[in-house]
């Protein structure tokens, strides 16, 4: 196993955002996707940015971070129809 990172965090929020920086999609529950629409309008083909904020929930939750601490990733995912 990994002693390093534990898969274990709360409270997070998953965001897409279009190439202008308009939030297209957001969700607080696990399991629920994004279906490539804004509105009910399927979007462009293209680069899309997300960013998953969350706090890690594990005693030992990171070797540089503590319970509770909030983190964030942010990356881009590409849309094709």
């Amino acid at each position: 196993g990994n002693n390093y990172c534990q898969h274990d965090f709360s409270d997070f929020v998953f965001s897409i955002y279009n190439r202008f920086g308009q939030l297209v999609f957001q969700t607080a529950q696990p399991g629920v996707k994004w279906d490539g629409r804004f509105n009910g309008v399927p979007q462009e083909t293209g680069v899309y940015f997300y960013r998953l904020e969350y706090k890690y929930a594990g005693a030992f939750a990171s070797h540089n971070k503590s319970p509770g601490a909030p983190a964030y990733i942010t990356e881009d995912v590409t849309l094709i129809r």
